[in-house]
This record gives structure tokens, sequence and C-alpha cells, in this order.
């Protein structure tokens, strides 16, 4: 165990925001400056958990907080005291007691009691647009509740934790200007999506472009489409690279009397010592007609294989189903299940949808 005296303290803390020294053994140091079994800094976008770090917890344990949803004030008493708490305040069991009577489900109770962690005391150390970073020391049976003394001394450490994360976010502050800057000196548009697909950041060409089409806008930081198939088909894909489902997603969005653009999501995994800038994943914006593109390229880009690009491009040009499978030597019946999947690709459910899409390739 530490033992360390505030000022040793302070310096170890300082370490930690400057990524020199984990923030959980600084944490294990205040939990023993404290007389507590563990520390624990948490950001929460309520009831989205975005890190949690607690000393002595395994990966299987934060895993079943995330499960059990241990982010909602309305099963987890330590949040919902928190969040009732005035700025700064030192929140402690006498709170918990009160926020339990409120409770909706034991489930973050049961957790508590597998793990021991019944009493202790905490204090936000910052708050941002959506969410904040709570600073606690979680206490066992065998440690008791917290006593005047030691909330005292918790109450000594929080600023300086509190001027710890302030000076973490803005070094991810400058990170996140540097990583926005790389793709902005390539024009790239390209939009950083949290765990929950809100836009934490875009680059200036995400914002010229989307200033400049008309059925694709930022709405409360979500990307929405007018047209309903397009928004599923991105929810979809959107959803399935934050999952772990899938690394990469590329979606085809239609433009009236345009072509369509691209939308290709990207996994994006952040520093585990991230605390404020940490996007899930990327989207990258682009136009069918940027760079010179031809219809070649862009079915290539909406992820169509060289076979399905030669029987789309014929498809389009009117030749019939049986004379396509004819020159290409295959049966009617793969031909079809073949133009199935090219709908799918592009997002368009009827022969009628694919030629008109098509047919504004003809502008190139």
């Amino acid at each position: 165990m530490w033992a360390l005296e505030i000022a040793e303290l302070g310096a170890l803390i300082h370490q930690s925001a400057l990524g020199t020294v984990s923030w959980l053994d600084s944490l294990d140091a205040i939990a023993s400056y404290t007389n507590s079994a563990r520390g624990q800094l948490i950001g929460l976008t309520t009831p989205r958990v975005d890190f949690n770090w607690v000393t002595g917890f395994s990966a299987e344990w934060l895993a079943e907080f995330e499960r059990i949803d241990g982010g909602d004030p309305t099963l987890n008493f330590r949040v919902a005291a928190g969040i009732r708490a005035d700025p700064q305040q030192v929140v402690h069991e006498a709170h918990y007691d009160a926020a339990k009577r409120g409770l909706r489900d034991d489930l973050y109770l049961d957790f508590c009691q597998d793990l021991e962690i019944p009493f202790g005391c905490q204090t936000i150390v910052a708050q941002g647009q959506a969410g904040f970073v709570g600073f606690a020391v979680l206490r066992t049976n065998g440690d008791g509740k917290t006593t005047a003394e030691d909330r005292d001394a918790f109450a000594r450490i929080a600023p300086v934790v509190r001027d710890a994360v302030a000076l973490q976010w803005a070094l991810e502050g400058r990170g996140r200007d540097l990583l926005l800057g790389s793709f902005d000196a390539i024009d790239k548009a390209v939009l950083f999506l949290d765990a929950g697909g809100r836009s934490l950041a875009q680059t200036v060409a995400a914002d010229r472009l989307l200033s400049e089409v008309s059925t694709l806008h930022l709405r409360n930081r979500h990307l929405f489409c007018d047209h309903q198939q397009d928004q599923s088909m991105l929810e979809r894909a959107i959803g399935a690279v934050l999952s772990g489902a899938q690394g990469e997603a590329t979606v085809v969005l239609r433009q009236p009397s345009a072509m369509p653009l691209f939308a290709t999501v990207h996994a994006f995994t952040p520093s585990e010592a991230n605390m404020a800038f940490r996007p899930r994943a990327i989207v990258i914006l682009r136009s069918a007609t940027h760079g010179g593109a031809n219809s070649h390229a862009w079915l290539r880009h909406a992820g169509l294989t060289p076979a399905e690009i030669e029987i789309a491009r014929a498809l389009a040009d009117g030749t019939p189903r049986d004379l396509i499978a004819e020159r290409r030597g295959a049966r009617i019946g793969t031909v079809r299940q073949q133009i199935k999947t090219i709908f799918g690709k592009l997002g368009v459910r009827r022969e009628a949808e694919f030629i008109a899409l098509m047919g504004r390739s003809r502008q190139f």
C-alpha cells in the first residue's frame, strides 16, 4: 500500500494527468491516504459509462458494471446522490442512504454487496456539456463508513484531482486539434463519433460538405438523412461498427439531382488513458464526384465486386436479365440473386430507383 504525504500524492496525481504514471497508481495511493480499499475515477454521460478506472477491479467486474447499466442514476445510488449534490460537495453514506430509497431495482446494490463496496465518499471533479467525471473512494465492510477525518482527507486531495483532470482535458484538447488538423490538411470530410454515435468533432471539410448537401444533416450531434431508408442503413452501419460487429461499413446516401454520397464508418480505438476526447468511430464522407470519380469507381466504393459492377452497368443500359446471364455464362437465378445483392449495397429496393440512381452517373 501507498503511504504518501499530500505534496507527494499531489505530484503523483499530476504525473497521471501527464501520462507518465497510471491513474490506477494514483487512485491506489489516494485510497490508502483516505483509509479506503479502492479509488475510482469515472466518466459518465448519464447513463452511458465513458470510462471507469477502479483500483483492484478485474475486467470482468468492470464489464458487469456496464452490463447492469451501472451508470444509470435510477439504479446506482452513488450516481443518483452525485447528480443531486452541489458542485464540489463531498457526498458520503448519509447521501447514499437517501438516494437508495428512490432506486427502481437492486441490481447495483447486489453488485456492491458481491464486491463488498457498500461505503465511501465522492465528488464531481469535472463537468462538460454532456457528462461529468466523478472521483470516489470505495470502502468495504471492514473499512466501515467514512469518518469525518476520512472525508477531510478526501476533501484535501479532491482539488488536486480536479486540477489534474482539467490539465488532462486540456492536453487531450490539443490532441483533438492535432487529429482534426491532420484530416483538415488533406481536406477530408471526417466526423468523430462517441460511443453513442454523437459527433464529438468534425473537420472543416465535413462542415462544408454538410452545408452544401440537402439531405444529410447534423441534428443534436447525430447524423440524419432525409430519406428514411438511407437513415436506417446509416444507423445500422454506425451501430455495427460501434458494437464491434464490423470494423468498417460503407453506405451510399442518395442525393436528388446529384450523384450520391458515400459514408464510410471505421472503428476508432482511443487510448485507454483518455478522458475527454474518446471517439469510438470515424465517419468519412465523400462525394461520388470528388477527385474526378466515375461510375465504375463509385460502384466499387459502394462495395460492389467487379462482377457486380458489370451486371449493374448492363442492367442500367437496359440489358434484360436473361441476356446478362447468357453473356456471363451464368444461370438466370444466379444473376437475379446478384442483382438483389447489388440493390442492397446501393440502398435501393426497386429497379426504377436503381435506374434513376445509375442514370445520374451519365453526367460524368
